[in-house]
């Protein structure tokens, strides 16, 4: 247990056990992709993160920003199409961003600016260029140079001189040695077989291992953006939102993510108005709910998730019937309905059943300040679809 600033307690345990579902589905699905045993890696550390708090370390602050951690993880799962598990994270993201204390990031360029020196801490100043050397003016030669020149001429002589009489004096003959003409010692000198080199030769060093070029990561990624909006073209919301997961887990901060994301938004919306408008509540509410998800992700403003939401809201609550399902219709008898004929026209009453082939509408009408009631009755072939309202 711990305690945000209000002195309220924070129960984080539910939410430690949807993330270690998390974390057993990423396990389990590490042999399908290379990347869902980095994003356990990931779900670990959010939890080891919670678990400090629940245990009294720290406080609530920064709970959005770990939350944020997890949007990796929602990409992953929704571009193998597992959807489900996609809204039970964007469930646990919506849980850690109530409970931040201090919900708002930091902005975005001041995370990129370097870090400060503390407070506190003293400024050491920088090193001063060194000074060059200077040169050392060359010093004038003694009054013994010219002696020590000529004793060194004087040895090299020698030298020269002992060598001549060694190879061609008499030495040479008591030596054993022998003049050959320069022509044949040379030709000797060349037929000799060059000495073998004793030193091993070196080892050749193994090649690098392939590196995937990053041309290879920029053609995938251009692959999915295109199938995303191929996908949003022929409004499959879900191969779109697949595509668009793929993308981000190569570059989350590729600029062409966001206004797909945003396309999307749109679509889902009108996705759900048009399911409410056909008596499907629940799938409204999920479709909205992934609409304001996306939006998330995306740091896009919800104004427009919630006025579609107030629309669909303060729309009366129906029921589509289909004139085949007899059984829902005698379930519906005594309420309120509006039935569509095929040719257009529009009918309103009360059930009162169906006789055989025939649809009974209780129909009340005002006449002379009465009320006139009869039962009209439709075929039920000639209907198309009728429309039960809530009580």
């Amino acid at each position: 247990m711990d305690e945000n600033s209000g002195g309220k307690a924070i129960d984080l345990r539910p939410i430690i056990a949807r993330l270690r579902d998390i974390e057993r589905k990423c396990s389990s699905m590490g042999s399908r992709n290379e990347e869902f045993p980095l994003m356990r890696s990931r779900v670990a550390a959010v939890i080891a993160r919670l678990e400090a708090l629940e245990g009294g370390a720290g406080d609530a602050v920064g709970l959005s920003a770990l939350a944020r951690e997890l949007f990796p993880v929602a990409h992953l799962f929704e571009s193998v199409g597992m959807m489900a598990v996609g809204r039970e994270i964007a469930h646990v993201e919506r849980s850690l961003r109530e409970l931040d204390s201090e919900p708002a990031p930091p902005p975005a360029g001041a995370l990129r600016q370097p870090a400060a020196a503390p407070a506190g801490a003293p400024r050491v100043p920088q090193p001063a260029d060194p000074e060059p050397p200077r040169p050392v003016p060359p010093q004038p030669a003694g009054p013994g140079a010219p002696v020590v020149v000529a004793i060194l001429l004087l040895l090299i002589a020698l030298v020269v001189a002992a060598t001549i009489v060694l190879r061609i004096g008499p030495a040479a003959r008591l030596l054993g040695r022998e003049r050959r003409p320069p022509a044949a010692a040379s030709a000797a000198e060349t037929a000799a077989p060059p000495a073998p080199d004793p030193s091993p030769l070196p080892t050749p060093t193994p090649a690098p291992p392939p590196v995937p070029a990053p041309a290879e990561a920029s053609r995938r990624l251009h692959d999915e953006i295109s199938e995303a909006r191929l996908a949003l073209a022929r409004g499959d919301l879900e191969g779109a939102t697949q595509h668009l997961a793929a993308a981000a887990l190569i570059d989350r901060r590729n600029d062409k993510l966001p206004e797909i994301g945003d396309r999307l938004v749109d679509a889902f919306l009108a996705e759900a108005e048009r399911a409410a408008a056909s008596g499907q509540w629940e799938r409204a509410a999920e479709l909205i709910d992934r609409a304001r998800r996306m939006g998330l992700r995306f740091g896009f403003d919800e104004a427009r998730v919630r006025e579609t939401e107030r629309r669909i809201g303060a729309m009366e609550r129906f029921e589509l019937l289909s004139p085949q399902d007899l059984r829902a219709i005698g379930a519906a008898v005594g309420r309120r309905a509006e039935v569509r004929t095929r040719e257009g026209s529009l009918r309103s009453g009360r059930i009162a059943g169906v006789a055989g082939s025939t649809l009974l509408l209780e129909v009340v009408r005002e006449v002379g300040g009465g009320g006139l009631r009869y039962t009209d009755e439709l075929p039920l072939a000639e209907v198309a679809e009728i429309k039960v309202f809530e009580d």
